[in-house]
């Protein structure tokens, strides 16, 4: 897969919308610092266990992004819209 992050760059800064849906390794992106970097306006996240959601969304509004009431589709699985 194409890596997201490098060095100390974050390779989504360009991006208008950004979909994450990396099966269970959603925090380890959106904690990344570097993730911060990104000008998307939108970012679409479905999680999986074992993230907690309170997390990702805690590491969306740090990166200033204002998160949309969502629902689970299933036990410990929905999708989060997030805009600037």
């Amino acid at each position: 897969g194409l890596p997201l992050l490098q060095g100390d760059r974050c390779l989504l800064i360009d991006a208008d919308v950004v979909k994450i849906d990396i099966e269970g390794a959603e925090l380890a992106l959106l904690e990344d610092p570097r993730f911060r970097q990104t000008r998307a306006r939108i970012v679409l996240v479905e999680y999986h266990p074992p993230n907690p959601v309170g997390r990702i969304v805690a590491a969306l509004e740090g990166a200033g992004f204002a998160v949309d009431p969502f629902h689970e589709r299933s036990p410990g699985l929905a999708e989060i819209t997030a805009w600037k």
